[in-house]
């Protein structure tokens, strides 16, 4: 994915990004961001950097998710999920 890199930064570069009025969870640090220029930095990240899904999971669920829906064509992140969850009771 090193590769590509130089392509997304040009066109990161490119786009016209504004705060965000809803925050994301970044999948690399596990923060929320909103701010157009760590979200250009995160979005070059996640090419190469490890995926901290528990950490966003976990962190959603802190800040008063009740739901998490998997939208897709699998199920591969809800039976992840289920599993984390279970591991934890």
């Amino acid at each position: 994915m090193v590769d590509a890199q130089h392509a997304l930064v040009q066109a990161a570069e490119k786009a016209r990004l504004r705060p965000l009025s809803i925050p994301l969870i970044s999948t690399v640090t596990g923060r929320f961001v909103s701010d157009p220029d760590e979200l250009r930095r995160n979005l070059l990240m996640q090419l190469t950097m490890p995926v901290l899904y528990r950490t966003c999971i976990d962190q959603t669920v802190r800040h008063g998710s009740a739901v998490i829906m998997e939208v897709g064509p699998g199920s591969v992140l809800t039976r992840l999920n289920k599993t984390m969850v279970n591991r934890d009771l």
